[in-house]
């Protein structure tokens, strides 16, 4: 209840209560501190909004709830404004002229321009901090893509050798740029693969998790060990070398990752149970990855077309109507429920 008061309560009473003021007739002592407040209020509202909008961490959501509090000190500051100024323009029309208006004027002044200039100064940080992450991000993707050209060529220059070239690259080096190129290469040995899973750049180690060559056991060491595993989970799913026991495990965590349902769709290795389980609940996209999955039965295949056809979800995949029509070819449609 307390939180709501300072959160939610405080800064709405304020607004009103400027709102009311401002609507009074002109030259009242409260409409000036009223407009002043209540604009003080709305650009401090904006500043923060713009800033917290533009940030990509994913709590920056969680700054909306402490906005409109923290626009108060603004608002409060040129609420004073409007005050000090009032008792300024008084004193002048009655040729009573004195210090306090004036410092109070200057006092208000001052602490709203800086509050106001703090919050422009966080939009634009953040502004600059986002163009220096993608600056840093697109140097990254264009130095891989070099290194990926590079490594073809030194493997090309020693058949044969492959997996002991990338082997003692991938151990004389910690630059991710290097390393990427490396797990994702088709010659990485399954000890490479075995070390590079266990790296501390998610990048990294997810381009191990996605090769066909990764042990099982590294699958499974990352699944319990990582301290972030449900970030590899749809890759875990996808992988054909994941245990059968994992695949169960990760079905059941679906709703977390929303890209697991079409990993276990696609994978040549999840049980026919669990295909089973998917097809009662599956989208059109885990029904894509079903049909592109060489171990789906046809009484499977057939259930993907239905699915697709009930649920309107347009004509029948081109690789659906291929894998049909060779069932149909091996006589296994005979099976097929009508």
């Amino acid at each position: 209840m307390l939180f709501l008061t300072w959160y939610t309560v405080v800064p709405l009473v304020f607004v009103f209560g400027c709102l009311v003021q401002s609507l009074r007739k002109p030259g009242t002592f409260w409409r000036r501190a009223g407009i002043y407040g209540l604009l003080a209020y709305l650009i401090a509202f904006t500043l923060g909004a713009f800033a917290i909008l533009e940030s990509r961490s994913s709590t920056s959501g969680i700054g909306f709830m402490f906005l409109p509090l923290i626009a108060v000190v603004p608002g409060v500051l040129g609420f004073g404004l409007g005050v000090a100024q009032y008792y300024l323009s008084i004193s002048r029309k009655n040729e009573r002229p004195t210090t306090w208006p004036l410092l109070g004027m200057a006092v208000t002044l001052v602490g709203l321009v800086g509050v106001l200039t703090v919050q422009l100064y966080g939009w634009y940080d953040t502004r600059q901090l986002n163009q220096s992450r993608d600056q840093e991000v697109e140097r990254q993707r264009e130095a891989i893509q070099a290194n990926k050209h590079s490594l073809v060529e030194k493997l090309a220059a020693a058949p044969g050798r492959e997996a002991q070239i990338i082997e003692q690259l991938a151990a004389g080096t910690d630059e991710r740029t290097w390393l990427i190129p490396l797990a994702s290469n088709p010659h990485a040995s399954a000890l490479t693969l075995d070390r590079l899973s266990q790296s501390t750049d998610f990048g990294v180690a997810l381009s191990a998790l996605r090769h066909v060559n990764v042990p099982a056991e590294a699958i499974v060491r990352l699944y319990r060990t990582h301290s972030y595993p449900d970030y590899f989970f749809s890759t875990m799913a996808g992988n054909a070398n994941t245990p059968a026991w994992l695949l169960a495990e990760l079905y059941h965590k679906r709703a977390q990752n929303y890209g697991i349902a079409p990993g276990l769709a696609g994978n040549p290795n999840t049980p026919a149970d669990l295909l089973d389980a998917l097809l009662a609940g599956a989208d059109r996209r885990t029904l894509k990855r079903m049909v592109e999955n060489p171990a789906l039965s046809c009484v499977q295949l057939h259930e993907v077309s239905v699915r697709l056809q009930d649920e309107k979800m347009g004509s029948l995949d081109k690789g659906l109507a291929k894998a049909l029509a060779r069932c149909k070819e091996q006589g296994t449609d005979l099976f097929i429920p009508k």
